[in-house]
């Protein structure tokens, strides 16, 4: 039998130090190339999605501007009514004498006018009559709506009227001034508007930033800079701005302008966007990193 001295080992051929340099300066040049590509293709995709937001950001400010508009038309023709009410009660002659301290009366032309109560005042500002459709004090209401200089104004002038909106615990009344014309003192009218105002069948900042009008990929949110009041992500409604990371956006102090791209971390994700305000609304548009960067990763 033939003998065998030993496996044969293989013969490894090492690259040699010529092959290994070339290797590192193809590697180095490799990498100065894609360096600038990478800075410059993130750059493009910043401005565009800038640009992107800009476009959501305005598309807002339009739905906030035509919702004011249709609030204060809305408003000032309900001022008018309750102002027309109040006119009406105090202008009437009626036959006995201190006809408007007569609480029957008052709760009669309250339920008649759909007001929710009604005072009747001294030249003193103290309460002669008062009727609430619930019975309750509003002394409070009364309060603030006496420490404006208006009714002092109205008391000095009385062929004046006055009429506004307040709110107050929550709630939202509006209200209007009349002199009476039998004695000095005034006569406030005044109608707890809180329920109409929460009706969802009324035209409101929420329902007219419907998720069907943006991109699937895009997260807007409206605040009043304590609580998200508009949103096309039903997670983050009616949240205090304090648990959502915009909080950070609005404690940023002088190193936040409106053309900065923000960047937000929430869990595991990260949100690209902008921030401007119109009048007292907060608004904010913000793209997932997978959708600013999608060319980038490619």
């Amino acid at each position: 039998m033939p003998k065998f001295k030993g496996k044969t080992k293989p013969n490894l051929h090492k690259p040699s130090m010529e092959t290994v340099m070339r290797w590192m300066v193809t590697f180095l040049l490799g990498f100065v190339v894609l360096l600038p590509v990478f800075a410059g293709v993130t750059q493009y995709e910043q401005n565009r999605a800038k640009a992107d937001v800009e476009d959501v950001l305005a598309f807002m400010q339009t739905s906030c501007r035509k919702y004011d508009n249709y609030r204060l038309a809305n408003t000032t023709e309900a001022l008018q009514d309750i102002l027309t009410k109040v006119k009406t009660l105090t202008a009437y002659r009626y036959e006995e004498e201190d006809a408007l301290l007569n609480e029957n009366r008052l709760q009669h032309y309250a339920k008649f006018q759909y007001l929710t109560g009604i005072f009747v005042l001294d030249e003193n500002f103290s309460v002669l009559a008062h009727y609430d459709k619930a019975g309750k004090d509003e002394s409070l209401l009364l309060s603030q709506i006496i420490g404006d200089k208006n009714a002092t104004d109205i008391l000095n002038y009385p062929q004046k009227t006055y009429a506004d909106q307040i709110c107050l615990n929550d709630n939202t009344y509006n209200y209007a001034i009349s002199a009476r014309q039998d004695k000095p003192g005034l006569v406030i009218c005044y109608t707890d508007i809180t329920r109409f105002q929460n009706d969802k069948n009324e035209l409101s900042l929420s329902n007219m930033l419907d998720a069907e009008m943006f991109r699937q990929d895009v997260t807007v949110v409206i605040t009043d800079g304590m609580r998200v009041i508009s949103t096309n992500c039903e997670q983050l409604e009616n949240i205090l701005v304090q648990y959502y990371p915009i909080a950070d956006v609005l404690v940023g102090g002088e190193q936040l302008t409106p053309d900065t791209l923000l960047q937000l971390k929430n869990d595991s994700d990260t949100w690209y966007g902008m921030f401007t305000q119109y009048r007292d609304y907060y608004l904010y548009a913000f793209f997932p990193s997978r959708v600013v960067y999608a060319s980038r990763r490619g």
